[in-house]
Order: structure tokens, then C-alpha cells, then sequence
């Protein structure tokens, strides 16, 4: 019989989450004091950089065919830009204002999926939607 994982550790990551998202732009304020967006993240990836190479080597990924990075690439020059323009948003108003705007991108992303896919997304996921942002 396989061990299902108890619901504190769910709880514990769940809330280890937001703790790192958090600090994360704290991190971005300090380097906004000192270099611009563009640095700001700079120094943010390259951060990752050990963390993840490793990773990807382990799992085999540069093996893989070039056509099967197209679709992350795009989506990681996305990602870039979206997170340049959130540096600069954090170093024009306060860290509370600029996480409040982030979070409203739970609210965005269900209604593109309805716009853009045509998804129909039940009453009781846009009522939870509504409450968690009230």
C-alpha cells in the first residue's frame, strides 16, 4: 500500500510559496536601489543559472531535438519581458501595490483561456475567482 503524504506537508509548501515569491520583491527593490530593470534581472537569472543547469543536465534535455525548445524559448523571452516590466513597476510604486497588480494575473489568465480557447469555466470557480479577490 502506497503512503499517501500528510496534509501538513501541503500546508508547509503552500505556505513556503508565497514566503519566496515575497522575498522575491524585496530582492528586486534592494537592486532597483543600486541597478537598473534590465541588471535587476540580470543578476536575478543568473542567480538560478547553478540551480537549474544541473537539474537540466540530470534529466537529459540537450539531448533533445532543437525544435522541441521553439514553444519555451518564446515562451521564456515572454516570461523575460513580463518580469522587466514588473522590475520597473516595483521600483515605481511600493512592493504592496506591485504584488497586488502580480496577483490580479489569477484573475487575467482564467479570462484569456475563456477568450482565447473558449473554455467554459464552471459558476463555482468564478465564485472562488471573485472571493480571492475581494
Amino acid at each position: 500500500m502506497i503512503q499517501q503524504p500528510s496534509k501538513l506537508k501541503y500546508i508547509i509548501l503552500l505556505s513556503i510559496a508565497p514566503l519566496l515569491w515575497g522575498l522575491g520583491f524585496v530582492g528586486v527593490r534592494w537592486t532597483l536601489l543600486e541597478y537598473s530593470p534590465t541588471w535587476s534581472n540580470a543578476i536575478r537569472f543568473l542567480y538560478c543559472l547553478p540551480f537549474v543547469v544541473p537539474y537540466l543536465i540530470f534529466k537529459g534535455t540537450f539531448r533533445r531535438p532543437f525544435s522541441d525548445f521553439k514553444g519555451p524559448i518564446f515562451l521564456g523571452i515572454i516570461l523575460s519581458i513580463a518580469l522587466w516590466v514588473q522590475s520597473i513597476g516595483i521600483g515605481l510604486t511600493t512592493i504592496a501595490k506591485a504584488g497586488f497588480l502580480t496577483v490580479l494575473y489569477a484573475f487575467f489568465t482564467p479570462c484569456i483561456e475563456v477568450c482565447v480557447l473558449g473554455r467554459k469555466l464552471s459558476k463555482r470557480f468564478w465564485g472562488a475567482l471573485f472571493i480571492s479577490l475581494i
